[in-house]
């Protein structure tokens, strides 16, 4: 269990940070408005290059990428779906054969038990068994009782991650891609993004990821964490999702299915 401490840090960064707010609010903030906005820009961009540029020197590649006695990925095929053998998760052990690549569909609604809701749609695609790519799309309305209408905002984010860690209970990823912000007009941004799986013991598993992005200097991120049930090569699975622009978030429950191909 020990092995897995590391998790609980990861799982806090996706927590909720006392969100509020309402869709309205977010649309606000990215487009400039009144509303607090906690980016700082392109500033920021120069603040992460610099310290990625001493992280790589002082070890990093190793962390980021594999350091040199350690099983690469190559060396472990894919499950046919996870626990499809009863006991591994989405890799098995190395030198038990298995399949090169999976695609991986998931879709939930979203709630917040007041008057914002959303659907959530993902396809995760495993062309070998170092590299992933990964394409989201989040769509957030906002009710209201005053006859005023729905406000609309969705966050689409297109990724290539790297599946660092591919161990036969954890997986963990990392990469990087274009977020879009569309809150009429559309921003565009680079984007960072990340997340593990833990297949602690069928047909359970945990999952957490998250992505931000900096569109019209607003900072922006979307993330979930999530309690997920296998039923071979199908899935369901409750958690919760948060979406926040620059100063202002929105929590929700969420529920939803998946498939593995």
């Amino acid at each position: 269990m020990k092995a897995y401490k590391p998790i609980i840090f990861l799982l806090l960064f996706c927590l909720p940070m006392a969100m509020t707010a309402q869709v309205g609010d977010m649309k606000s903030g990215a487009k400039g408005g009144s509303i607090e906005s906690g980016g700082g820009g392109g500033d920021d961009w120069w603040i992460l290059v610099d310290f990625a540029f001493d992280f790589f020197f002082a070890g990093g590649y190793g962390l980021f990428f594999g350091f040199a006695d350690e099983p690469r990925p190559n060396d472990k095929d894919f499950n046919e779906y996870p626990y499809a053998d009863g006991f591994n998760g989405l890799h098995l052990p190395e030198r038990e054969g298995g399949r090169l690549g999976r695609l991986q569909l998931v879709g939930h609604f979203q709630n917040n038990e007041d008057n914002v809701y959303g659907a959530y749609f993902q396809a995760k695609f495993h062309p070998d068994r170092f590299w992933i790519i990964d394409a989201n799309h989040l769509e957030l309305f906002e009710t209201f009782d005053d006859q005023k209408g729905i406000e609309r905002l969705s966050m689409t984010n297109f990724n290539v991650q790297i599946n660092r860690i591919h161990h036969p209970k954890f997986n963990f990823f990392w990469g990087g891609g274009l977020m879009l912000l569309d809150v009429d007009p559309v921003y565009a941004s680079p984007s960072l993004s990340g997340g593990f799986t833990w297949y602690f013991k069928k047909p359970l598993s945990l999952h957490t990821e998250a992505q931000i992005g900096w569109p019209n200097g607003n900072y922006a991120r979307n993330h979930q964490a999530r309690m997920q049930v296998h039923l071979d090569r199908f899935m369901i699975y409750a958690g919760y999702q948060g979406t926040k622009v620059g100063g202002v978030g929105v929590a929700n429950w969420a529920m939803g299915t998946g498939v593995w191909f």
